[in-house]
């Protein structure tokens, strides 16, 4: 999907997954869409799952913005304590559109806990309180650490209830802004897929006798933190300039502050000298970096002591401190962390270097332990000819399988959403403000128009008539996915009271088969935290011969197959 028709889905008010392939241009796409809130005065709130990545959009954690603190359960007695704080309780009834980002970092149970907060705050039954969600991120990227997590407990927010129960509408990006050439697109594309083509393997190979540029700055990137700490500090050693130290300033709670230090990548004391190879950690678009922008430092400041910074361009950039915050429910300030926005870089962490841009890059895949690993790493690169691979195993070129299989879906869903929208013209939920009318009347008029009649309720009265999916599809401006969703909120409502068997597919008994041959499984991962087969497997089992929908309505309309 292009950016400008994902800017006209988000326009509509509707709750949205945003994401495609690293530099397809989400957060610039996000940007623009919170600009768009801005200018026409929609109450929006602005979160990420974490610390950095909410520096990077200008927001707030999802667990400070929600009042959650760091516990992610919730009870009647947790939500009988956010009600009773009348600043919290007004954020949340304000609030229009909620956005989140890096949604890949974000753990189920955080994702489901806020859902139920603002469905209790806001006394609606609807997902999130009603109010719009924008979920933007990638899934292929690394998936968040999850402490004492169960074999048994789910990884991923759309493996939730909630997830399936806010069905957002997928925006597929797929348009590139990092990479431009074909050769390397091809091979990240191979790897999103889960099958690596012997031309990509060759590619690989002869990155691993790459010869990188002494005029662009690279970094190297290892899986392990002791193999980076160590080449930095051996790197430093080397340099006979004196050393300059730099200690973080630390204001408010101390154990919130050590929390900044841990979960991003500002460090309690810098070591720095006169040629260090460093890399800015935080975006400053007025002073001309962004997280990533690499360079070397050529002095520092009589004055002050700031370390001047020449980038690969040439740019020379003063590296005043700067702050990583962290605030409450009412946005106060509760703990602070002030520090030179460097790090030595010579090398860095794969997980540490999610987001950012590099202009050239040397990577050690050679230890990779965790599926995502290479994929993040490689994707940070812009060309090949930035790229040198001294090493990799098997690991570096895998994925997580259930990513693998969701990813296809998500493919197909966007791809339903972007044709459906080529053919209609959908109306902007939020208008200019100079078409708003700041009367009464036009008030009135504006509240009338923006209540929905239930959508399921006009499948419904379709169904009852016997049409097709398709039928239906066509006359509701749908897909047959979202139909699908329809007849399982209905039958859940046990408002099915008439036979619906004409729907099922052609197929049926062949995916009845497949059903219970799946069935017979003793891979955990192929069921949910109810005990319930995943579609994923079913769709795997059946070697992706029959869709998603199809497995659907089987398991929905045959008792005996369900």
């Amino acid at each position: 999907m292009k950016q400008s028709t994902a800017v006209k889905v988000l326009a509509t008010g509707k709750s949205v997954f945003l994401t495609g392939a690293p530099g397809s241009g989400k957060t610039h796409l996000l940007n623009r869409f919170i600009a768009y809130l801005q200018k026409r005065g929609v109450p929006h709130a602005i979160t990420a799952s974490t610390g950095i990545a909410a520096t990077h959009i200008g927001g707030i954690t999802l667990h400070s913005w929600s009042g959650m603190g760091i516990t992610e359960e919730v009870n009647e007695d947790v939500i009988d304590h956010l009600l009773k704080k009348p600043q919290l309780k007004k954020r949340f009834e304000k609030t229009e559109v909620l956005i989140i980002d890096e949604v890949s970092m974000l753990t189920p149970g955080l994702f489901c806990a806020v859902d139920e907060i603002l469905r209790n705050v806001r006394f609606s039954p609807e997902p999130f309180g009603g109010i719009q969600v924008v979920l933007t991120g990638d899934f292929f990227q690394l998936p968040p650490v999850q402490k004492n997590r169960d074999e048994d407990s789910i990884r991923f927010i759309w493996e939730t209830e909630t997830w399936k129960k806010l069905s957002p509408t997928v925006c597929y990006l797929t348009e590139r802004h990092r990479q431009s050439e074909e050769e390397f697109i091809t091979l990240l594309d191979e790897i999103r897929s889960g099958e690596v083509s012997s031309v990509s393997r060759n590619i690989l190979k002869k990155c691993q006798y790459h010869t990188l540029s002494t005029e662009v700055f690279s970094t190297r990137l290892y899986t392990h933190n002791n193999d980076a700490d160590r080449i930095n500090a051996q790197e430093l050693s080397l340099l006979k300039s004196p050393i300059q130290i730099f200690t973080a300033i630390t204001e408010g709670k101390k154990a919130i502050s050590e929390k900044i230090l841990e979960s991003s990548l500002v460090v309690d004391e810098l070591y720095l000298k006169k040629d260090a190879r460093v890399i800015f950690i935080k975006n400053n678009f007025e002073k001309g970096f962004v997280n990533g922008t690499l360079g070397t430092v050529v002095g520092f400041d009589e004055l002050t002591n700031t370390p001047m910074v020449q980038t690969a361009d040439g740019k020379l950039i003063y590296a005043d401190r700067e702050e990583w915050k962290i605030t409450d429910e009412w946005g106060k300030v509760i703990a602070n962390v002030i520090q030179i926005p460097l790090r030595l870089a010579w090398a860095i962490t794969v997980h540490k270097s999610q987001g950012m841009t590099l202009d050239s890059a040397e990577i050690d895949l050679s230890k990779a332990f965790e599926p995502g690993q290479g994929y993040v790493a490689l994707s940070r690169v812009k060309n090949i000819q930035g790229l040198r691979l001294v090493g990799w195993n098997e690991m570096a070129l895998k994925v997580h399988k259930n990513v693998l299989v969701q990813d296809q879906q998500l493919r197909t869903f966007s791809f339903a959403v972007e044709k459906l929208f080529s053919q209609t013209i959908l109306q902007e939920k939020y208008p200019p403000l100079s078409e708003i009318n700041a009367s009464e009347q036009a008030l009135k008029t504006s509240q009338k128009l923006e209540k929905k009649v239930p959508t399921i309720l006009k499948t419904l009265e379709f169904l009852k008539k016997g049409l097709s999916l398709a039928e239906i599809a066509k006359k509701r401006e749908m897909t047959i996915g979202t139909i699908v969703k329809h007849l399982y909120d209905l039958k859940i409502q046990h408002a099915l009271d008439f036979s619906v068997k004409h729907l099922l597919p052609k197929n049926t008994s062949e995916i009845r088969e497949i059903i219970e041959k799946t069935r017979e499984s003793e891979d955990e991962q192929d069921y949910d935290e109810t005990g319930k087969i995943r579609l994923s497997a079913i769709f795997r089992t059946g070697k992706g011969e029959y869709s998603y929908d199809d497995i659907r309505l089987v398991l929905l309309l045959n008792e005996d197959a369900s």
